[in-house]
């Protein structure tokens, strides 16, 4: 993961453990751009990986299952959203379609931007995600179409063109 010399001041990047080989790429990539969306920005992301998976590492062998894997993962990853470091608007990190995007959406607020990252990324069948985020069903229905509205309004604010 390229970039960690970027991390503002007070953050230093951690040595990323030897990943499970029993998490598939797409598993892998997905979590990455839950993390990139969370976080707002690819430098951001990466600070809050290399320490989730160097607590994923010490705890590895208590999930049997990809997706007990990737729920922990999830969670950690939440966790580890409240206090990345963030993007300021205007920077290099934030350009380009891709940033402008995960800067949008890291302004969302929580639940709405965990549901909505990962509903779109689909890492869980809907069941599993309201579980997940300790939800019912209509519960994530309504916290998915407020997601929704707020990034086409977050959108439409900032002249770009409203999410569908």
């Amino acid at each position: 993961m390229g970039g960690l010399s970027n991390l503002p001041a007070g953050h230093s990047p951690c040595r990323v453990p030897e990943l499970d080989p029993n998490l598939s790429r797409e598993t892998l990539s997905k979590l990455y751009r839950f993390a990139v969306l969370l976080a707002g920005s690819p430098v951001g992301a990466e600070w809050m990986l290399a320490r989730v998976f160097e607590e994923f590492s010490t705890q590895i062998g208590q999930f049997r299952t990809e997706k007990h894997r990737t729920a922990f993962l999830v969670s950690k990853i939440r966790e580890c959203a409240s206090i990345s470091p963030k993007t300021e608007p205007g920077s290099p990190e934030g350009e380009g379609e891709q940033g402008q995007l995960a800067g949008r959406f890291s302004a969302l607020s929580e639940p709405s931007k965990s549901a909505l990252a990962l509903f779109y990324l689909n890492l869980f069948p809907v069941a599993e995600l309201a579980s997940l985020l300790n939800l019912e069903i209509e519960d994530l229905g309504g916290l998915l179409r407020a997601g929704r509205a707020q990034l086409a309004a977050t959108t439409s604010a900032t002249g770009g063109e409203p999410a569908k």
